[in-house]
């Protein structure tokens, strides 16, 4: 077989065929499907919030309370107080409202914390601070 003919037979060989497709619309249909259960699926609203450094808990508090808590960085330490109103270097100002939690302000480079928003369930994460803020309680709860 020549180098023509090679190239021929290239060119009129079918890359895309009809199981090709009806494979790919199939995977489409079940990771649509599985995408709706995920998001249809609701969340039970928490009643209490935990704040982590690093796993390790620093302030559980309820969400029934309004209130406004600083966050900050210190070296390898945190420290989480009441807002006193002055921002300090690496920190993270938490509000709560109407039961719900959220990353008010921040000084990290991204702030991907404080586009998290608003929750009463999940958690709001912020990683170059190592914080982790958790919604708790609500739903079925178990003897243990």
């Amino acid at each position: 077989m020549t180098r023509r003919e090679k190239v021929a037979a290239l060119r009129r060989r079918r890359w895309f065929t009809l199981w090709d497709a009806l494979v790919l619309a199939a995977a489409l249909l079940l990771t649509a499907a599985c995408t709706a259960v995920a998001f249809a699926i609701p969340q039970e609203k928490g009643d209490s919030f935990s704040v982590y450094f690093r796993d390790e808990k620093l302030l559980t508090a309820p969400l029934s309370e309004d209130a406004d808590y600083l966050f900050w960085v210190e070296g390898e330490t945190a420290h989480i107080a009441a807002d006193a109103g002055e921002a300090r270097e690496n920190y993270n100002r938490i509000r709560v409202r109407g039961g719900k939690v959220c990353v008010e302000s921040a000084d990290c480079p991204d702030e991907s914390c404080v586009w998290m928003g608003e929750r009463d369930s999940g958690t709001i994460l912020c990683l170059p601070h190592a914080l982790r803020i958790e919604v708790e309680g609500g739903g079925l709860e178990t003897d243990v």
